[in-house]
């Protein structure tokens, strides 16, 4: 184990995100996190007024790095096209273990609480308009056929999760067959 003589409130989220990825809800405390770090858990207490200020905290950091990765991944290349693979490789792609974990502990999470459950459907609704918005500049406009890419890369990252095989081919062979839709038109 690493030891650090002092933590931020950004090492907190940070090792907060790792828990939950490892350990669910359950690991986002303060001890159990304050030994990931090496640190008292009065040092917690200097950049959380409570458990609730922390989960708040990390959700609002999730969500805030969620919204920066897609934003981006969406404008990474002028075609629409490389625009909605880059989109779905932000979401499964075979480095992003670490980020899928996050993102299914949170949405286990939000069955459980309404703050994440609220966060989770923020960013849920952007990344719907981006797809959406991504996917009409192929000529798709009928908002269902987001919705169900969407649902697909929900899908693969429970799968990926459980059996820890990346997705990436199954979600491709999606974007193909939109652009042969979009195509046929």
């Amino acid at each position: 184990m690493f030891i650090m003589s002092k933590a931020n409130g950004s090492d907190w989220i940070n090792a907060g995100l790792s828990a939950l990825a490892t350990g669910g809800i359950g690991a986002l405390k303060a001890e159990p996190v304050a030994r990931a770090l090496g640190v008292s858990k009065g040092s917690f207490y200097w950049h959380f007024q409570d458990v609730n200020a922390y989960h708040s905290a990390v959700l609002e950091s999730w969500e805030h790095a969620e919204a920066a990765a897609i934003t981006l991944s969406a404008f990474m290349d002028g075609t629409a096209e490389n625009g909605l693979r880059a989109i779905v490789a932000r979401f499964v792609g075979s480095e992003m273990y670490d980020s899928v974990c996050i993102e299914v502990a949170i949405r286990h999470w939000a069955r459980q609480s309404e703050a994440a459950k609220r966060s989770v459907r923020r960013v849920d609704h952007q990344r719907l308009r981006l797809l959406q918005d991504s996917l009409a500049r192929m000529g798709l406009t009928n908002p269902n056929i987001a919705e169900t890419l969407y649902s697909c890369i929900i899908g693969a990252q429970s799968l990926r999760v459980t059996d820890d095989v990346p997705r990436d081919h199954v979600l491709q062979t999606q974007i193909d067959m939109m652009i042969a839709l979009a195509q046929s038109d």
